[in-house]
């Protein structure tokens, strides 16, 4: 999500423009303004962040409990096979007296994780495209088989399916050194 943050500098340039002010850097400080209707970036996008993520904060509040506050240690089940287990507890309750377990599907929970976050990249990736200006020559590496090709194009012809002007052919046992 920070390079999000970092991306939104370069596509949301028209901020910059209508605004005197510096556009804060880290996701979570733009989202909190967008939140709070302190910034717009663009009214899509705005509304991705206001009415889309949900399922961020769950992933900020687990991220943040695993990396401050659970204690663990890894457990070996022994029925009919060997399971590698991880066995946690959160110690942010220890005024309680009692040890807390969390129980998660882990395997769920990156599953789900994931796909809403692809899910929220191809969304705003659209309204990135959308505000980008096609005409703009650009620079794409692509690898083949046996060589790299530096190719200069720009958004449209590459969406047109052209392949641009071939600026640089690098065999690929050059590549590596």
């Amino acid at each position: 999500m920070e390079n999000v943050a970092k991306i939104n500098f370069f596509v949301f340039d028209n901020y910059f423009i209508l605004y005197d002010q510096e556009l804060n850097r880290g996701f979570e400080n733009q989202r909190n303004k967008i939140i709070k209707g302190k910034l717009s970036l663009h009214p899509e996008y705005d509304n991705i962040i206001k009415n889309d993520l949900n399922w961020y904060n769950e992933l900020c509040a687990i991220r943040h409990t695993f990396i401050h506050f659970i204690a663990g240690m890894c457990v070996i089940d022994r029925k009919e096979e060997i399971v590698l287990k991880y066995l946690t507890y959160n110690l942010s309750y220890i005024e309680l007296n009692e040890e807390v377990k969390i129980i998660r599907n882990i395997i769920e929970d990156i599953e789900s994780f994931y796909n809403k976050t692809i899910t929220f990249l191809n969304d705003i990736s659209t309204i990135y495209l959308k505000n980008l200006d096609p005409r703009i020559m650009s620079h794409i590496n692509i690898l083949n088989d046996d060589y790299l090709e530096i190719r200069e194009i720009s958004l449209g012809d590459y969406l047109e399916g052209k392949t641009g002007k071939l600026l640089h052919k690098v065999p690929k046992n050059k590549t590596s050194s």
